[in-house]
């Protein structure tokens, strides 16, 4: 092995072959190492991106059906259960037809009552 001086450092510039053949030796192993965790890291990728796209689809199909839950007026959601806003146009119109009601009652006085009730009596309404 030959030494140089460069700028006050001692170097060196002569190898045996057999340095320089293990120094290629440990670069293969190495390229080998990297290849391989190439390969690991493509299967990977490949493995995350196929989960992925099922958990979009899932997503969009939750959505859908939460869209259903919310909206849907047309019949049932799920073959049984109708959506909130289904429920909610059954409250809105059972409301309606109680006020209704409410607004077509007639208010009798105690006596009114009495009066309507002794007149039933009297017709045989009673027996």
């Amino acid at each position: 092995m030959v030494q140089e001086e460069v700028n006050g450092v001692l170097t060196n510039i002569d190898y045996s072959s057999k340095y320089y053949a293990q120094q290629a030796s440990a670069s293969a192993t190495n390229a080998g190492t990297s290849a391989t965790n190439a390969g690991t890291s493509a299967t990977n990728a490949q493995t995350y991106a196929g989960n992925a796209s099922a958990s979009a689809t899932s997503a969009d199909a939750s959505a859908t059906l939460a869209e259903q839950w919310a909206t849907k007026t047309s019949g049932t959601v799920d073959g049984t259960e109708y959506s909130a806003k289904y429920y909610a146009q059954q409250a809105q119109t059972s409301a309606s037809y109680a006020n209704t009601a409410v607004n077509s009652l007639t208010i009798m006085t105690a006596t009114e009552v009495q009066n309507l009730f002794d007149s039933i009596m009297n017709d045989g309404g009673g027996n």
